[in-house]
């Protein structure tokens, strides 16, 4: 089943962790398929826990340069 951009995906409302990436938690928002600033926070939040779990960095510094270089691409992909 797919859904288009003007379906809402389901966000938790209690302190649930979704599964999801920065890029999907990024265009999810953009398309505004999520509502409510405590969603849009949640997803966010998420996200990020994610991108944190998922990291193989012991490095700070590193690890800082992942996220910057993640943040630059989300932005390059979503200008094509």
């Amino acid at each position: 089943m797919s859904m288009s951009k003007s379906d809402p995906i389901n966000i938790p409302t209690v302190s649930g962790v979704v599964d999801i990436d920065v890029d999907d938690a990024y265009k999810q928002i953009k398309d505004m398929r999520i509502h409510g600033a405590g969603r849009i926070a949640r997803l966010a939040a998420s996200a990020l826990k994610n991108f944190v779990e998922n990291s193989k960095v012991s490095d700070r510094d590193q690890f800082y340069n992942n996220i910057i270089d993640a943040d630059k691409n989300t932005k390059v992909r979503n200008q094509e």
